[in-house]
């Protein structure tokens, strides 16, 4: 069977191209024939390790404007589908099912669109609902990453054919974090998405009651000579390192005593599985879907109210100052991987495609 993930741009180092990299690399290890599609930045390496026996290809070599190029787009698509005929075509994010469901109606592939995000999510005020309806209606699967997704697509679009499966643990690994250390971890683009003006605001805290401990933030993205500015308009640039994104990051989870996340919202959080899988305790904003998926407050961390910068300080502080309760929720963090292992989701994929 050929399997086809089409994605944005598989060069880039988020969650959705880790995510779409192991789950390229479990599907070929299965026997499966795995072309990786980038819709554009075919220029560039993926960041992430593909198997070698996995086919890369991409419709534009370089940045493309959607609503300039989208007739191009489809075109390009056609005939690459046309010359590739997959059996099944996955979609990493909705928008991109804008190519392929219409596409699904001249040429004999199946289709699976899989919701990086959450339901509330809109890249724009009138695509996504659009995509979101015609992937309801009209592809033979939709994966979403949380339950709560599930019955937003059911309840909004009458959908009949969502399955909910989480993202896997992606990092394999025998380390632990390093509980006792002075460092605080926070990983991710930068983005207003990913909330780190809020952090920082909340580091101000921090750092008034706790000035020996240190933010390590690793990242990059459109907002970092703004955040970086705000940093130093906050007095608190010397509390803070900043580091570039890396496909070896463990070593930034095994340095650390805590991982903070200020997202304003998110799908399902993969750099909450990894932190978990290194026994890393966690303080997050309770956003709209993920974080209370993996984080089981006062258990293996503390969910605060989203946006709320105030209380994010204050559950940093308690956590640092007290090793004992990191050890302790580190230890159930440790537990509670089971869920998302990688043989187990890669199975619910497979369950799909049979």
């Amino acid at each position: 069977m050929r399997i086809l993930l089409f994605i944005n741009n598989i060069s880039c180092a988020g969650g959705s191209e880790r995510a779409a990299s192991v789950l390229a690399n479990q599907l070929s290890s299965k026997g499966y024939e795995v072309v990786v599609l980038s819709w554009m930045g075919g220029n560039k390496s993926p960041f992430f390790k593909l198997n070698e026996n996995i086919t890369l290809m991409a419709l534009f070599q370089t940045e493309v404007n959607i609503y300039k190029s989208y007739l191009q787009s489809f075109w390009r698509y056609y005939l690459l589908i046309k010359k590739v005929k997959p059996d099944y075509i996955i979609d990493v994010c909705t928008a991109l099912s804008l190519f392929s469901v219409p596409l699904r109606l001249l040429l004999p592939f199946k289709l699976i669109s899989w919701e990086h995000f959450n339901t509330s999510v809109k890249w724009n005020a009138f695509t996504p609902r659009i995509a979101r309806w015609l992937v309801s209606n009209f592809a033979n699967n939709v994966v979403v990453l949380t339950n709560t997704d599930k019955v937003n697509y059911e309840n909004t679009f009458s959908a009949k054919n969502v399955i909910t499966i989480s993202n896997p643990i992606t990092i394999s690994h025998q380390l632990k974090a390093n509980l006792n250390s002075n460092i605080v971890l926070s990983i991710g683009r930068f983005t207003p998405q990913k909330g780190f003006d809020l952090l920082l605001h909340a580091w101000v805290i921090v750092q008034a009651k706790m000035p020996h401990i240190k933010l390590h933030i690793v990242g990059d993205g459109e907002l970092k000579l703004s955040l970086l500015q705000l940093a130093g308009q906050l007095n608190i640039s010397n509390s803070i390192q900043w580091f570039e994104p890396t496909s070896m990051i463990e070593k930034y989870y095994e340095e650390s005593s805590l991982y903070v996340m200020s997202s304003r919202f998110e799908g399902l959080p993969l750099v909450l599985i990894e932190a978990k899988s290194f026994g890393l305790p966690i303080v997050s904003f309770d956003c709209e879907t993920g974080p209370r998926e993996i984080v089981r407050d006062q258990i293996d961390g503390i969910l605060v109210p989203a946006l709320d910068s105030n209380a994010l300080a204050a559950a940093i502080i308690r956590l640092m100052q007290h090793e004992s309760l990191r050890v302790r929720y580190g230890n159930s963090a440790l537990n509670d991987m089971s869920r998302f292992s990688l043989d187990e989701i890669a199975n619910k994929w497979v369950k799909i495609l049979q």
